[in-house]
């Protein structure tokens, strides 16, 4: 099991749900991530490579 966790084999990448929960914060709605992409930008990168946040 130690190994597995060294190596990062068979890791999953954690949803967004996941995140929010270890993160404890506030992924924002479309429009609010709109009205500025910096600042939740770089609070949540990942948003960056989500489709459904194109503005």
């Amino acid at each position: 099991m130690l190994n597995k966790i060294k190596s990062l084999n068979e890791v999953e990448t954690l949803s967004k749900v996941q995140q929010k929960i270890i993160q404890g914060g506030h992924i924002p709605t479309v429009s609010q991530f709109c009205t500025n992409p910096i600042l939740w930008l770089s609070r949540y990168p990942f948003l960056a490579n989500d489709p459904a946040y194109q503005c």
